[in-house]
């Protein structure tokens, strides 16, 4: 009889730590798509930008896959789902009319307020305002002999800050198109 007694406390520990492995697993599906931010982007006037892009750029974790994004409708709202809970960074483009992504901190000082969203408030509403609209700089590289476009490595820089580079790679096509900070034209 003495031989069943150690069994017992061995099967008790087994349960306990099989249910707290089970909560675990529970508490990080929970932090997986609950959240949820939406809302509107205007332009400078007040009026609601159709086919701007709006992307969730997550601030407390790293990123290895697309940033999430939506587009806006007619009336200039959009909605982000199925996010995870944290800290994100909201900004909106409109590149084709001179709005640039003001993610970049070429263009905004990254003067951003963060949107969190956790188990108690798993939803947000951000109003964004498009702007300051940029310059725009189109142009064609070619070869100075042969007249053949080329595909030069460049580095952009605000005149007023060099160390601020517009793109870590400076690669641009022969026929490029640059967004320029308007306070750098």
């Amino acid at each position: 009889m003495n031989s069943r007694l150690p069994a017992v406390p061995l099967f008790l520990v087994a349960v306990l730590s099989s249910c707290a492995r089970q909560s675990a697993v529970r508490v990080v599906a929970a932090d997986e798509g609950l959240g949820l931010i939406e809302g509107t982007v205007i332009y400078e006037d007040g009026l609601p930008a159709k086919g701007a892009t709006v992307s969730a750029f997550p601030l407390d974790r790293g990123l290895a896959a697309k940033v999430p994004s939506a587009d806006t409708d007619e009336l200039g709202h959009f909605q982000i789902n199925h996010l995870w809970l944290g800290k994100f960074a909201v900004t909106a483009k409109k590149e084709d009319e001179g709005y640039p992504d003001t993610n970049s901190g070429f263009y905004s000082d990254s003067k951003i307020a963060p949107i969190t969203l956790s188990l108690s408030h798993p939803s947000a509403t951000d109003t964004i305002l498009l702007g300051p609209k940029a310059g725009i700089l189109v142009g064609t590289v070619t070869d100075a002999v042969t007249g053949a476009p080329l595909d030069p490595c460049v580095d952009f820089h605000r005149a007023s800050d060099p160390n601020n580079f517009l793109s870590s790679d400076g690669l641009v096509n022969a026929k490029y198109r640059v967004l320029v900070h308007p306070t750098e034209m």
